[in-house]
């Protein structure tokens, strides 16, 4: 069974992105995993709550101990502001990024 996973914009109903597994990666994934679909789910969720505690710890007003509700209430609040701990990994990339 190959599975397609697909990134569709929530607000727009727009597709983002697809990404194909094949049935030998499936086959494959499943002899060390129960679930490839958990696996997967499991593995954005777990990389977003460690990005999410890093920008919280960094912004003064929490920690990785925070009550989850209030850390995604100090992103909000982080997002309103634009604050620059809000910057994605490619504008990071290009102000640091020096041509000589």
């Amino acid at each position: 069974m190959s599975i397609k996973i697909t990134y569709t914009d929530v607000t727009t109903g727009k597709e983002l992105f697809s990404e194909i597994i094949s049935d030998e990666e499936v086959k494959a994934l499943e002899t060390d995993m129960a679930s490839v679909f958990e696996w997967i789910s499991n593995a954005w969720k777990n990389k977003a709550r460690q990005c999410i505690d890093r920008i919280v710890e960094l912004s003064g007003e929490g920690s990785k101990f925070t009550h989850p509700t209030k850390k995604i209430e100090i992103i909000k609040k982080l997002i309103q502001e634009k604050s620059p701990l809000l910057k994605t990994a490619v504008e990071k990339a290009k102000e640091n990024y020096d041509i000589r």
